[in-house]
C-alpha cells in the first residue's frame, strides 16, 4: 500500500492555505490529517479534503508558490482519527450533562429524565404523555382527558373550527348566529347602546317640522300585538300605544289619554303635511312600521321604545 499520494498536478500560492489540483482525485483518497507539501522536505496538515481538486490546509503553506507542479501528499496512520474521535467522546461523556443523566436511576416507570441545571437533573411521570401517544390520529378530532393517564378523541366540527379561528370578536359572534344585528349589541357600552343595537330603542332625533320619520315594529307573519313608548321633550306629546302592524288591518290604540298626539291608521305613508297641523301625529302603516310626524311648528326630539312580540 503506497505511503503518499501524487498523482496530477497542484497550484499553491506562497502562504496560502488553498490549493488546486489538476488531474488529481483526492476526494476518495486523501483524507483532513494527511500531510500536503512532503515533496518539499516538510509536510502541512490538511485541515479539509473540499473536492477532487481541492484542498485546505491548517496553516499557511512555506514552501513557495508552484502552479501545476508536481507535489506529495504524505498519508498519516488511520489509527490518529479514530483516536482524535475517541478523545473528543470521552469529552462528552465527562460533559456535566451526562453525569447528571448517568446519576438517575430510571426507578417507577413512566419516567423521562428532565435537565434542572448545569449538571444536574431529574425525572418526571410520562404517563400523561403516553397516554397522548397511544392515541391514533383521526381527521377532525382533539384529544382530551377521561382520567388520570387516560385519553381519548372527540370531534371538533367545521362550526368550532370557525369559532377557534375567528380573530375578534365580530367573527364568534358572527358564527353563533348574531351577524350585524348581534355583533353591535355584545359591543354595547351601556344600557341605552345596547337597546339601540338590540332594536328596541329607536334615537329618531330631531325631527323636523312638517318632516316624518319611522320605525319597524312586527315582522313576523300575520298580525303582531305590540307596545309602543313615544317620549318628546314635552310630557304632551309622549304617550304609550298598543299597536297592531300587518300586512293589512293595521291599528294603533292609546293605553292611556294622549294630549297633544294625534294617532291613526295609514294606508301610504305620510308625507309631512297629512296629519293634523299644529300636532305630533302618529300613524301605523300596512306596511308594519309607524310613522312619526312632526307639525308643531318646529324641530321635536323623538325616542321611541318597542316591546314586539
Amino acid at each position: 500500500m503506497p505511503s503518499f499520494y501524487n498523482l496530477g498536478t497542484a497550484t499553491v500560492a506562497a502562504g496560502g492555505t488553498a490549493v488546486t489540483g489538476q488531474g488529481t482525485a483526492w476526494l476518495d483518497t486523501v483524507r483532513p490529517g494527511d500531510l500536503w507539501g512532503t515533496h518539499k522536505g516538510a509536510g502541512v496538515r490538511i485541515a479539509s479534503v473540499n473536492s477532487n481538486t481541492s484542498l485546505t490546509l491548517a496553516y499557511a503553506w512555506t514552501g513557495g508558490a508552484q502552479t501545476t507542479a508536481a507535489y506529495e501528499i504524505q498519508f498519516t496512520p488511520y489509527l490518529t482519527n479514530p483516536q482524535q474521535d475517541l478523545q473528543a467522546l470521552i469529552n462528552l461523556l465527562g460533559s456535566g450533562v451526562n453525569y447528571a443523566l448517568g446519576g438517575l436511576s430510571g426507578a417507577g416507570g413512566n419516567k423521562i429524565p428532565r435537565l434542572t441545571g448545569p449538571g444536574t437533573a431529574d425525572t418526571i411521570d410520562s404517563t400523561n404523555l403516553a397516554a397522548l401517544a397511544g392515541l391514533a390520529g383521526v381527521a377532525d378530532r382533539f384529544p382530551y382527558f377521561t382520567g388520570a393517564g387516560a385519553m381519548a378523541l372527540n370531534p371538533i366540527t367545521a362550526f368550532m373550527r370557525t369559532m377557534m379561528s375567528a380573530t375578534q370578536i365580530d367573527g364568534a359572534l358572527s358564527a353563533l348566529g348574531g351577524g350585524a344585528v348581534g355583533v353591535p349589541a355584545f359591543k354595547a357600552t351601556n344600557v341605552a347602546a345596547f337597546l339601540t343595537a338590540a332594536g328596541i330603542l329607536h334615537a329618531l332625533g330631531n325631527i323636523a317640522d312638517d318632516a316624518v320619520a319611522s320605525i319597524t315594529m312586527g315582522s313576523g307573519a300575520g298580525q303582531q300585538g305590540d307596545f309602543l313608548l313615544v317620549a318628546t321633550n314635552t310630557a304632551s306629546r309622549s304617550g304609550i300605544f298598543g299597536v297592531r302592524t300587518a300586512a293589512t288591518s293595521t291599528q294603533i290604540i292609546p293605553v292611556s289619554t294622549i294630549n297633544g298626539i294625534n294617532y291613526a291608521t295609514a294606508s301610504s305613508p305620510p308625507t309631512g303635511t297629512t296629519g293634523v297641523d299644529g300636532g305630533f301625529n302618529v300613524f301605523a302603516g300596512n306596511d308594519r312600521k309607524v310613522y312619526f310626524e312632526n307639525r308643531v311648528g318646529s324641530a321635536l326630539p323623538v325616542y321611541a321604545w318597542k316591546l314586539t312580540s
